[in-house]
């Protein structure tokens, strides 16, 4: 009896560990992932879970505590999760490296910039009655700086618009510290990121309108666009651009909404208001009377050269800040449906 209950027991204890070593071997069989801690913690960051992927940011930066861009992103998971010391002190960490790298760099690796093509992405509007077989309207969304297409596509969306497809571009250019502080993408055109002089900023702005008119041409080919000429509205950076594409690329467009724009001279938009009379297209230009981000002066220097130029502009300076109220936006759905085709 004692003997069998023993043999028993040795049959169990046999069959726990055979299934424990089971268990082993399952686990090792999901650690075949052989991306880094820092892999791991970025995928959980990008998909918001940001207490999770803390022990695998400080495991990475024990190993490698020079990266800068790691300890950034550990400032933010901790802030994230209530940590503000831990915050501090990798915020501290990823400043010091970060410095230290960009004045390495610039001493050991001078820069050269290069042209490039590359991929882009747009976001797209879709009209909510679409059909099949028919085709609509292009309009063309240009966000503002430090913005993503999703914050003007659902402004878009408010306007209730029929018989129109909305195409909003991401801008070029990706603001990686903006991005990782916020967990959001964020997106310009004006290449802050890059370190180029000022005096290259003419030829930024020339790539990026090259950009924004490339993803016109390539929604016709992809989209049910309408032979109707696009409409483009732009809003703040977006809003100097879309004077922009107008100006340089009069037979895409029928019509120019530019709402809250900033302006600048490398830009040379002011010398080309001209080519909009002659395109025959005309301007919604609206402008916050109390806009604490771009001055309400510089609507009023746009009005003037455009003026000047014989183009035709409804003129709407609105009581507000930089953003658009909804009495405005009535207003520009009125100007939209007499430009619709």
């Amino acid at each position: 009896m004692k003997r069998t209950a023993s043999m028993l027991l040795v049959l169990v204890c046999g069959a726990m560990m055979l299934a424990a070593q089971q268990l082993d071997i399952k686990a090792l069989l999901k650690q075949s992932d052989k991306r880094s801690a820092k892999d791991r913690g970025v995928e959980l960051v990008q998909k918001g879970r940001l207490a999770e992927a803390i022990p695998f940011l400080e495991q990475w930066l024990r190993s490698v505590p020079a990266d800068a861009e790691a300890a950034q992103m550990l400032a933010g998971c901790y802030a994230a999760a209530g940590h503000p010391s831990e915050a501090k002190q990798a915020q501290e960490l990823a400043t010091a490296n970060g410095i230290t790298e960009r004045e390495n760099a610039a001493k050991d690796f001078p820069l050269l910039f290069h042209k490039q093509v590359r991929w882009g992405r747009s976001r797209v509007l879709y009209p909510p009655d679409m059909k099949a077989g028919e085709t609509y309207q292009l309009i063309l969304l240009l966000h503002g700086n430090g913005h993503s297409p999703e914050i003007m596509l659902s402004w878009a969306r408010s306007l209730k618009l029929r018989g129109v497809i909305f195409v909003c571009p991401e801008a070029p250019y990706l603001k990686v510290k903006e991005s990782f502080s916020t967990q959001r993408e964020k997106y310009s055109a004006a290449g802050e990121v890059l370190g180029m002089a000022d005096s290259l900023f003419g030829s930024i702005i020339d790539l990026s309108a090259e950009w924004y008119e490339s993803v016109c041409l390539d929604a016709r080919r992809q989209l049910p666009i309408s032979d109707a000429k696009a409409i483009v509205v732009g809003f703040s950076q977006g809003g100097f651009y879309a004077n922009v594409l107008s100006t340089r690329y009069p037979d895409t467009f029928s019509a120019l909404v530019s709402l809250s724009a900033s302006m600048y001279a490398a830009g040379k938009v002011v010398d080309r208001y001209d080519r909009l009379k002659e395109a025959g297209i005309d301007v919604f230009l609206a402008h916050g009377t109390k806009d604490e981000v771009v001055p309400f002066q510089t609507v009023e220097l746009i009005k003037a050269a455009m003026d000047r130029a014989g183009v035709n502009v409804k003129y709407v300076p609105f009581e507000g800040g930089h953003w658009p109220t909804s009495d405005l936006n009535e207003k520009i759905v009125v100007f939209i449906r007499e430009h619709l085709k």
